[in-house]
């Protein structure tokens, strides 16, 4: 009984010390892809101060979300979660001289005023979250307060970003968007959701794979890609 209580513990401290090990090479890993997509985003960012927070999309994210942009031209992208991603796809967009209807949502009107100084290709839309939102999670959930006559309603959407809104709003707080979605996607779309290394957005990101239909589903570091054709890969390096 002791060699096994011996063996128990040697093994124990074997498999702490790898998973360590694993994790500190996935971090670097992580790093270094960020200041690889850094440079390659740096003559998109917006002319002065960079403001970036924890909230902010990851830089190889939003270099993923480009790739598509080159690549696929969509011509209407939704943004849910306003902000640092948005200055630097505006000016992507600009180069690239092409006109999508780009639609960034939030919920903060102030911060939507900041970056209209930086961002002049996107039309920004803000609504306050409602309690029982009858597109949230069986409408019992918080969201968007999207009105009826919303024009934001008619539109078909080419890619999408999902960062907003923010998690602590309520508990499963962008299940929102599954709902919103329906019927407002076609075989071309693609999907980014940020934040898939946490179980709310896991279990949205499965909901929106199953219900929505999509074939391809890619998660990597911290978010997620969905779409429903697998042609040329825009996966950063």
């Amino acid at each position: 009984m002791k060699l096994v209580n011996l063996r128990d513990w040697v093994f124990g401290i074997q498999k702490t010390g790898f998973l360590i090990q694993e994790k500190v090479k996935e971090i670097v890993w992580f790093r270094t892809k960020e200041l690889k997509a850094i440079e390659i985003l740096k003559p998109y960012f917006p002319k002065g101060f960079l403001f970036e927070s924890e909230f902010s999309l990851s830089f190889q994210t939003i270099q993923h979300i480009a790739n598509d942009i080159v690549i696929h031209r969509p011509k209407t992208i939704l943004e849910i979660g306003s902000g640092l991603s948005t200055m630097i796809l505006n000016n992507l967009i600009k180069e690239l001289d092409y006109r999508p209807e780009f639609i960034s949502l939030d919920q903060d009107e102030n911060w939507q005023k900041h970056l209209l100084n930086y961002c002049d290709l996107v039309t920004f839309k803000n609504f306050e979250i409602s309690e029982k939102n009858e597109y949230s999670k069986k409408g019992k959930g918080k969201w968007f307060d999207i009105p009826n006559d919303s024009d934001l309603l008619n539109y078909n959407f080419d890619l999408v970003i999902i960062d907003g809104p923010k998690g602590f709003e309520s508990r499963f707080a962008r299940y929102g968007i599954l709902n919103f979605l329906k019927g407002k996607i076609s075989k071309s779309s693609i999907i980014f959701l940020d934040d898939t290394n946490r179980n709310d957005e896991k279990f949205l990101l499965n909901s929106m794979r199953d219900q929505l239909g999509f074939t391809h589903c890619k998660s990597f570091y911290k978010y997620s890609r969905l779409s429903f054709q697998d042609g040329i890969n825009t996966t950063p390096s």
